[in-house]
């Protein structure tokens, strides 16, 4: 996934990042900002620098490096990231208790 290098998409966080987490696939990702930080945090992917070929093609031969084993893990926490933190289910547990915290 690549997104040019830009303020604005500093502080977005493509869709089909949390697309490729919930379907358990490692992410090659080619941004900056919180986009980047989620990969990181999560440990589901490389992440490289947006506009920086060379960096993108370092990323790739490092996840070329990554044993089966280490794909496999990238997927799995993605998987669990998406189901502790992005899921539509704790997305509307977080509503909740906004709304709860705001009626009170």
């Amino acid at each position: 996934m690549h997104l040019k290098k830009d303020p604005l998409f500093s502080i977005t966080i493509p869709s089909k990042t949390q697309a490729y987490m919930a379907a358990g696939k490692p992410i090659l990702m080619a941004v900056d900002g919180d986009a980047a930080d989620l990969v990181r945090d999560a440990g589901c992917g490389v992440v490289s620098e947006s506009d920086n070929p060379q960096a993108l093609a370092n990323a790739i031969l490092a996840l070329m490096d990554v044993s089966v084993q280490g794909h496999k893990s990238m997927a799995e926490n993605g998987l669990e990231y998406y189901h502790q933190e992005l899921s539509l289910r704790v997305g509307v547990e977080r509503f909740g208790e906004h709304f709860k915290r705001l009626s009170k």
